[in-house]
């Protein structure tokens, strides 16, 4: 039925017909059975951690050695990155709300307004945000709070302090060929951590 407002659909075109979903769904599996294929084959090594000092976040210093230590990373390794931010123990996002709330308030009230990283609706987790970045020396840098102030991010410095236990980053690497499988491993860890910040599948 052709919605008020809804151009009529060209059937002079060569492309599949989208409304005929039993079309589309073959090659949809293929695609899936490929990627499943391809990522049973992957040559995975062993996943980057770093532990980062909540109390040190206000040194500009602190911040650059972390974003240094990222690039070294990615020099060596010449890949796209998906990465996660967690706690060593679920954190309630009754206590994580609040701090994110003030700081993005107090960086209102500053003139300096900043795009903060959404909610990802959980009541606790131990994962505080899943992400992938081509560039993650770059993606760190903005997480960390020092990217331009339009960009979504955690923007760490300007509210992690909460005291119990480090916040790891960890990153997986995956060829730069492999960037749909990264995407999708992303995803992955996403529906299985549920993230307190972010969402599903990148900015």
């Amino acid at each position: 039925m052709k919605m008020p407002g809804e151009a009529p659909l060209d059937r002079s075109s060569r492309d599949p017909d989208l409304v005929a979903w039993q079309t589309v769904l073959p090659p949809f599996a293929e695609h899936l059975a490929a990627a499943a294929d391809r990522a049973r084959r992957l040559e995975v090594a062993e996943p980057w951690r770093l532990a980062i000092d909540q109390t040190r976040l206000p040194d500009v210093d602190y911040r650059r050695e972390l974003v240094l230590a990222a690039a070294a990373w990615r020099h060596r390794r010449k890949t796209s990155t998906v990465y996660v931010f967690a706690y060593d123990h679920p954190v309630p996002s009754s206590l994580i709300d609040p701090l994110v709330d003030d700081a993005q308030e107090h960086c209102l009230i500053e003139g300096q307004p900043r795009a903060f990283a959404q909610r990802g609706g959980r009541p606790d987790s131990r994962c505080l945000y899943v992400g992938h970045a081509l560039k993650f020396d770059e993606r760190l840098r903005q997480h960390l709070g020092d990217g331009p102030r339009k960009t979504s991010a955690l923007n760490l410095r300007h509210w992690a302090r909460y005291p119990d236990g480090p916040l790891v980053l960890q990153a997986y690497g995956f060829a730069t060929d492999d960037v749909p499988l990264a995407r999708m491993f992303e995803e992955f860890l996403w529906d299985t951590l549920r993230p307190l910040l972010g969402r599903r599948g990148g900015r």
